[in-house]
């Protein structure tokens, strides 16, 4: 994994230099709601998936994070 910066400085996997890959971002299909996400310009992604040319490829899931709080009474 890497900090890529052509991605946003998302950690994505790693490609060696010389190696033809194709990278992309799976926009979330579902509902949101209070959830907080990983954003890629704007819009909420699932995951990153990159391929290379031997049809290899490497999935980076991002999970929602939940939120709680509490309540002294």
């Amino acid at each position: 994994m890497h900090t890529c910066p052509k991605m946003l400085n998302m950690s994505v996997p790693m490609v060696p230099a010389g190696t033809k890959a194709k990278i992309e971002t799976r926009e979330r299909e579902d509902y949101l709601g209070d959830e907080k996400v990983q954003l890629f310009e704007g819009r909420p992604i699932m995951s990153i998936v990159t391929t290379r040319e031997d049809g290899s490829n490497d999935t980076r899931v991002f999970a929602p994070v939940a939120v709680g709080s509490s309540k002294e009474g």
